[in-house]
C-alpha cells in the first residue's frame, strides 16, 4: 500500500491556482477592453467591427472560463477524498494536470495569438453627462429632450423644483437616486429644460480648466447625469463657484452611497414606481400620443401596463414595440402574454441602458449579480440563502478578518446600494430579510449569464448538449419533465430546481443526480419533496452546499463520510425529529447546519486519537436538547447563530443552560417544551445581538440578566417565555436595544422610565390582551419610532394614542407612528 498522502487544504490550492491563473490572463494575454466591463468609443470602429468584435470578445472569455474551470475539474479529481478514514491514497496512476485527457484539450485549448489580437482597442468608461442647452445641440436632439413626456410623478418634479427655486444663497447640490429605468434622467432633463429654472450659460468647454471661470459670477444650474463614482464629483466640485446666488446642481445616480457622500445640504431624492394608473397614463401617452385609446384595448393595455411593474423604461420599451404594429387586440394580447421577451428583444432600447449597470460593477460583484438570474422572476429570496450559496459558489473571497459570510453581506449592500436589487422585507433590526430584482433586470442577468456561460435555465425537456460550457443550470419548471429527457452534463457544478408543483419525486427518479452530474458542488433541491434520502449523494465528494427536502426520520449514516468539503447543508423532514449520523462531527468544513423541524445532534467522538471539532461552523439550526446532551456544543467554539428546542429528561428539574462559553453567538432562539421548573437564567454570551425565547415562564425578575447584556439589539418574548402580571424595569439596561417585542404574554402592569430603553426604535406588542396601557414615559424616547399594537386591549390602545397626542402637542407629530390592529378590537 502506498504512503498515505498528508492533509491538503484543497480550498487554499484551488484559490491559489486561481488566483495564479488570473495573473497570467492579465500578464500574457492582455483582455480586450469589453471583457473588462468597458466599451469600444463610437469612433474607434465601425457598427460591423464592432459587433464582430464584440462576438468574438465574448467566444475568448468563454474559452478562458472553460479553461479555467477544467483545471478546477482535474484538480477536484485528482485529489478527490473516498475514504471514510480522510486519509488519501494515491494508486499507480499518475495525473498530469497541466495535460488534459484528449476529451478536454478541444475545449481548452486557446491561441494565445488571437486573444492577444485585441489588446490596442481603445477604452471608454462613461462616468456621467453633462448637459447642454437645445441651442447648443442638434435640433432632432433638442426636439426629442422637448417631447419626452413625464406622467406619474409631477409630485415629486415640483418638490425638487421647490428645492432648485428656494431662496436660499449658498450653493447646494441634491442627487435623485434610483434604479435603472426609474426615470431619473427623464426627471432632470424636464427639471433643466422647465423655463422657469432656465439659467445655466455652460458651454462646452473643457470642464477641469474652464467651467469656473464660465460660471464664476453668475446663478447656474449644472445637472450631472448618471454618475457613477464618488470621485467624479469630489474632481467636478472645485470648478462650481459659490458666489451666494442661489445656484444648484442636481445629479442622478444609480449608488445610493455616493448620493449620500457627494450630498452638500441636501438629502438624496429616492424615486418612487409608477402606481397602476400612472403608468396606463404614460403607456397612452407613449402609444397614442394625442390620440384617443379604443375601449376595446383599455383592459389588455392597463395588463400591459401592470406587467411593467411601476418601471418608465419598461413601460416606453414595450410602448414603442406598440405603437410599430397594427392596434388590434389579438396583437396586445400576444405582448401582454409575453412582455419580457419582446423587451428583451429590443436591445438597443433594453439592452444597451442596462448593461450599462453590469459592465460598471467590481469584477467580484458581477457573478454575484448575474446569480439573481437564476431565481424565478418575482421571487422574494431570503437573503441568508443568497449569502450561503454566493459563498459556496466561490464567489466571496476572505478580506482580513471578516467572515466571508459578512463579506457577502456587504457585496448585497453594495448592489442594493447601486439600485440593482430592491429590499424586499427588512429584520427586525433594519437589516435585509430579504430581497428581490425588478423584472428587466432579471432579464439582464439572463441575458449576460448565457452570453458569458455563467448559468442557463431549463424550462420543460429541454437539454444541455454534451459540448455545453454550462456550469450552472437552473431548472424553473417540472422537474420530472427535466429527468424523463435523459440528462447528463458532467460539467456542471451547481444544480438549482424551483419546481413550483411541489411534487413527491420517489426515490429512483432522484437517484439520476450522480451519474448525470458527477462534479456538483452547489445541489438545491429545496422545492421538491423527495421520498427518502438519495443515497447516491455520497458519491458527489465536490459537495459544498446541499439542500433538501425528504420524508425521512434520520440521514443514513454512509453518506456523510464522503463529504468531506460540504459547507452548507440543509434539510426539512416531514415526519418530526431527525436523528443526525455521528459521522455529522467528520465535516470539519461545515459552516451552517439547519434542519427545518428539529433534529437531534449526536455527540463529538474521538476516531484514531483524532478529535473532530466543527471549528468552522457558524449557523447551528433546529436542535433537540436534552439536559445531557448539552455540552455537545463546546465542540462547536466560532458558532454564530443558534436554535434550539429544549426537552425535561426523565421528570428532572429543568435547568437553564450555561452557554456564556460561545464566545461569538451573535442570535439565540429557544423554545421550551415541557413544564417549566426552573426560575433562574443562566449566563449568556455577552456578544449576543438576537434573543428569542418562548415557553419558558421565567419570572420577570429575570429580565434584569438579558438587560445587563451590553450588545443586545433585538428582544423577542414569545408565548409566556416570562410569567406574572407586572415588569418594573431598571436603570442602566438595555443600552443598545432597538426592538423589543411581546407576544401572548400575560403581563398587566409594565413600569419603564424614560430613560431605560435609551436606543429603543420599536416596540410591537401582539396579544397581550392584559395590559392595561402602554406607560406614558415611552414618549419620552426620542429614538422611539413605532408602537404596534396588535389585538390589545381598548386601554393600551387608547395610552397608545395619547402619546401620540402628546408628541403634536409638543410640536413634533410624525416622529413616532402609531399602528393599532383592529383599531376597535374589545
Amino acid at each position: 500500500m502506498a504512503d498515505p498522502v498528508p492533509d491538503l487544504d484543497l480550498d487554499h490550492l484551488l484559490n491559489e491556482c486561481e488566483e495564479e491563473f488570473i495573473q497570467i490572463l492579465k500578464e500574457n494575454l492582455k483582455l480586450p477592453c469589453e471583457s473588462r466591463g468597458y466599451l469600444p468609443t463610437s469612433s474607434s470602429l465601425n457598427p460591423e467591427e464592432q459587433c464582430d468584435d464584440r462576438e468574438e470578445v465574448k467566444f475568448r472569455v468563454r474559452q478562458l472560463i472553460n479553461l479555467g474551470s477544467s483545471a478546477a475539474d482535474i484538480i477536484d479529481f485528482a485529489f478527490s477524498v473516498k475514504q471514510q478514514d480522510r486519509n488519501i491514497y494515491m494508486a499507480d496512476k499518475t495525473i498530469d494536470v497541466f495535460n488534459p485527457s484528449s476529451e478536454h484539450e478541444a475545449s481548452t485549448s486557446i491561441e494565445k495569438e488571437s486573444v492577444m489580437g485585441f489588446e490596442d482597442q481603445p477604452e471608454m468608461t462613461i462616468e456621467g453627462e453633462v448637459f447642454g442647452k437645445p441651442e447648443q445641440m442638434g435640433g432632432s436632439m433638442a426636439a426629442a429632450i422637448g417631447e419626452e413626456a413625464v406622467v406619474g410623478v409631477e409630485d415629486e418634479a415640483y418638490e425638487i423644483k421647490s428645492w432648485l427655486m428656494a431662496e436660499r444663497k449658498k450653493l447646494d447640490a441634491v442627487s435623485i437616486v434610483g434604479m435603472p429605468g426609474l426615470g431619473k434622467t427623464t426627471l432632470a432633463r424636464k427639471l433643466y429644460y422647465d423655463d422657469s429654472v432656465l439659467t445655466s450659460d455652460l458651454t462646452d468647454k473643457d470642464l477641469s480648466e474652464e467651467l469656473y471661470q464660465c460660471l464664476k459670477g453668475k446663478r447656474y444650474l449644472i445637472v450631472l447625469d448618471d454618475i457613477w463614482d464618488i470621485r467624479v464629483w469630489n474632481d467636478l466640485k472645485g470648478s462650481f463657484p459659490d458666489d451666494n446666488k442661489g445656484s444648484r446642481i442636481l445629479f442622478t445616480t444609480r449608488t445610493k452611497d455616493g448620493a449620500f457622500h457627494a450630498q452638500l445640504n441636501s438629502r438624496p431624492h429616492l424615486l418612487r414606481f409608477l402606481n397602476e394608473n400612472e403608468s396606463w397614463d404614460l403607456l397612452k401617452e407613449k402609444v397614442f400620443h394625442k390620440e384617443s385609446c379604443s375601449t376595446m384595448l383599455m383592459e389588455v393595455g392597463k395588463q400591459i401596463a401592470r406587467k411593467c411593474a411601476g418601471l418608465p423604461l419598461a413601460i416606453v420599451v414595450v410602448a414603442g414595440l406598440l405603437a410599430k404594429k397594427e392596434k388590434t387586440k389579438e396583437w396586445w394580447e400576444r405582448v401582454a402574454e409575453s412582455v419580457s421577451s419582446h423587451m428583451v428583444n429590443d436591445r438597443k432600447q433594453y439592452m444597451d441602458t442596462l448593461a450599462l449597470s453590469y459592465h460598471h460593477l467590481p469584477d467580484h460583484l458581477q457573478p454575484c449579480f448575474l446569480y439573481f438570474g437564476a431565481f424565478p422572476e418575482d421571487y422574494e429570496i431570503p437573503v441568508w440563502k443568497l449569502i450561503w450559496l454566493w459563498v459556496a459558489e466561490g464567489f466571496i473571497k476572505k478580506h482580513g478578518e471578516e467572515s466571508l459570510e459578512d463579506v457577502a453581506a456587504d457585496c448585497l449592500n453594495d448592489l442594493i446600494e447601486r439600485s440593482l436589487i430592491i429590499v424586499a422585507n427588512k429584520r427586525s433590526d433594519g437589516g435585509v430579510k430579504s430581497c428581490r430584482i425588478h423584472d428587466m433586470l432579471h432579464d439582464l442577468c439572463l441575458r449576460k449569464a448565457e452570453e458569458e456561460g455563467f448559468l442557463q435555465r431549463i424550462r420543460g425537456y429541454e437539454q444541455v448538449s454534451s459540448s455545453s460550457s454550462w456550469r450552472r443550470l437552473c431548472i424553473h419548471s417540472h422537474l420530472l419533465d427535466y429527468i424523463s429527457s435523459m440528462p447528463s452534463a458532467p460539467d456542471v457544478h451547481s444544480l438549482l430546481c424551483f419546481d413550483s408543483r411541489w411534487n413527491l419525486l420517489p426515490w429512483e427518479q432522484s437517484s439520476f443526480i450522480y451519474p448525470a452530474f458527477g462534479h456538483l458542488r452547489v445541489l438545491d433541491l429545496w422545492y421538491i419533496r423527495i421520498q427518502i434520502f438519495p443515497i447516491e449523494m455520497k458519491e458527489l465528494v465536490h459537495l459544498r452546499y446541499v439542500a433538501l427536502r425528504c420524508d425521512i426520520t434520520e440521514i443514513p449514516p454512509s453518506v456523510l463520510p464522503n463529504l468531506c468539503d460540504l459547507e452548507t447543508f440543509i434539510v426539512k423532514g416531514r415526519l418530526g425529529e431527525i436523528i443526525l449520523p455521528g459521522d455529522i462531527w467528520t465535516l470539519t468544513k461545515l459552516r451552517h447546519l439547519h434542519i427545518n423541524e428539529s433534529a437531534i445532534l449526536p455527540p463529538s467522538y474521538s476516531t484514531s486519537g483524532f478529535s473532530f471539532l466543527l471549528n468552522n461552523l457558524q449557523t447551528l439550526s433546529t436542535l433537540s436538547f436534552r439536559t445531557w446532551t448539552w455540552n455537545t456544543l463546546e465542540d462547536t467554539p466560532n458558532l454564530r447563530k443558534l436554535g434550539c428546542i429544549l426537552f425535561p429528561y426523565h421528570g428532572m428539574e429543568f435547568m437553564f443552560p450555561k452557554l456564556d462559553f460561545l464566545v461569538k453567538l451573535e442570535t439565540l432562539k429557544m423554545l421550551y417544551h415541557g413544564h417549566a421548573w426552573s426560575t433562574h437564567l443562566s449566563e449568556l454570551p455577552s456578544n449576543l445581538k438576537k434573543i428569542t425565547l418562548s415557553k419558558f415562564r421565567l419570572p420577570w425578575s429575570e429580565m434584569s440578566k438579558l438587560g445587563r447584556l451590553p450588545n443586545l439589539e433585538v428582544l423577542k418574548l414569545l408565548y409566556n417565555a416570562f410569567d406574572g402580571p407586572q415588569w418594573e424595569t431598571s436603570d442602566d439596561e438595555f443600552p443598545k436595544l432597538k426592538f423589543l417585542k411581546f407576544d401572548s404574554l400575560n403581563i398587566s402592569q409594565w413600569d419603564v422610565s424614560s430613560d431605560h430603553f435609551p436606543s429603543l426604535e420599536r416596540l410591537v406588542l401582539n396579544r397581550c390582551k392584559q395590559l392595561e396601557e402602554i406607560p406614558s414615559s415611552f414618549a419620552d424616547i426620542s429614538t422611539l419610532q413605532i408602537i404596534e399594537l396588535n389585538w390589545s386591549s381598548k386601554s393600551a390602545q387608547e395610552s397608545a394614542r395619547q402619546i401620540e397626542d402628546e408628541l403634536k402637542n409638543m410640536g413634533n407629530e410624525g416622529l413616532l407612528r402609531i399602528l393599532i390592529h383592529p383599531p376597535d378590537n374589545s
